[in-house]
């Protein structure tokens, strides 16, 4: 089994993989690991949560469907994504969330600065997009598990060429974080 820093699903276009497929990779990390305060702002159940929360399984699809890891600066960059598309989101909710992710969680699940920056990227791109679906965080992955990563991607309004720009910027203002480096994107940095 592959280490959970190491894991990366890829990102392919069009990728005819099944969802389940993909999925059934991901290195689990038991549900009682995560910090109380994690479950406090992210669990949908919660009544703190912000807007886009999302279940662990949904959340776990997303990274597959915009081809992020497990890293925190994926992590910020898929909570940004969700979120962003979130229709109740704004942006006091963006700033609001940062300073927790930055200062109220633990190590190692803490957010540095260059998190940050991933997650207002991905935030700010979904928030302001015309293709991506509103509330994304609604859509049932879990019931779609043998559909194609092309076809759900379709259906959440990703586009595989789009995930390869902001994945250039990305680079462009992170520059050669570890998570960075594994971003594929149509132009690289200089």
């Amino acid at each position: 089994m592959i280490a959970w820093d190491e894991w990366q699903p890829g990102l392919v276009d069009p990728d005819w993989r099944p969802l389940s497929s993909v999925y059934s990779t991901l290195p689990g990390l038991p549900p009682d690991c995560f910090p109380k305060i994690i479950a406090r702002y992210e669990d949908p159940d919660s009544a703190e949560a912000f807007p886009g929360s999302i279940s662990l399984e949904r959340h776990d699809c997303l990274h597959i469907l915009l081809g992020r890891g497990l890293l925190n600066q994926d992590e910020a960059f898929v909570i940004g994504f969700t979120m962003g598309a979130a229709r109740e989101a704004t942006r006091a909710h963006c700033v609001r969330f940062q300073h927790v992710a930055s200062t109220l969680y633990p190590p190692p699940f803490q957010w540095s600065g260059l998190d940050l920056v991933a997650f207002r990227l991905a935030f700010d791109y979904a928030q302001t997009s015309l293709s991506v679906v509103r509330d994304l965080h609604r859509l049932q992955f879990e019931d779609r598990m043998e559909e194609s990563i092309h076809a759900l991607r379709h259906l959440a309004g990703m586009s595989v060429p789009t995930l390869k720009l902001l994945f250039g910027r990305e680079k462009l203002l992170l520059g050669q974080t570890r998570a960075s480096l594994r971003l594929p994107c149509e132009i690289e940095p200089f």
